[in-house]
């Protein structure tokens, strides 16, 4: 099962999506998401937001989604704290798997 699959079969409910870029986790999907991100993306329900400090009300989402997020912010605790916060069921995280880089980035490598 790849990365957004199992993020989409963990989710439930109303949904946070933290550092969603281009909104991957859910796109085409039936979920209820709110996306955030400290840049702008064009996406319904978007609100641009630092992770750090998240603009919303306690317990306010069934799940919150940190894809791929926690290595790029500079608190790592403090986000998960946050996550915590506005969650009202579940925290949902991945980070990146270092083993499988080398698949990964065989398409970017040089044929020698």
């Amino acid at each position: 099962m790849d990365r957004i699959s199992w993020i989409r079969s963990k989710a439930e409910g109303k949904v946070l999506d933290v550092g969603c870029a281009g909104g991957e986790n859910f796109k085409g999907t039936r979920f209820e998401v709110i996306y955030t991100d400290i840049n702008e993306f064009p996406l319904p329900n978007f609100m641009c937001a630092d992770a750090h400090h998240l603009p919303f009300n306690d317990n306010s989402f069934d799940s919150v989604v940190l894809g791929e997020l926690l290595e790029h912010v500079t608190n790592p605790l403090q986000v998960l704290k946050e996550a915590t916060r506005v969650s009202r069921k579940k925290v949902i995280f991945t980070v990146p798997n270092e083993f499988a880089w080398p698949v990964q980035l065989k398409p970017f490598m040089p044929l020698a």
